[in-house]
């Protein structure tokens, strides 16, 4: 994985996404960062979903639901299993 670019999104691209309909939930400042992955999509073995929030709770939106098998660790974050 490699970071290409990160950067505060422009005040033009903000305000040319607010205006796109169905938009309105646009907050008023975004960070996009840019990565290059060297693999395939169908080799991935993780996901890149980010928390804004520094809560160790990536936004489930558009994730593929957890298996059944799946707990929560000791502190509580997701996606850990614990030995049975």
């Amino acid at each position: 994985m490699q970071l290409v670019r990160s950067e505060r999104a422009s005040a033009s691209l903000m305000q040319d996404l607010k205006i796109d309909k169905g938009m309105g939930w646009m907050p008023k400042s975004m960070w996009l960062t840019f990565i290059r992955l060297a693999a395939p999509a169908n080799t991935l073995g993780y996901d890149l979903a980010i928390d804004a929030t520094g809560q160790n709770q990536p936004s489930p939106a558009s994730l593929r639901p957890r298996s059944t098998s799946a707990t929560r660790s000791r502190s509580g974050s997701p996606g850990r299993q614990q030995a049975r």
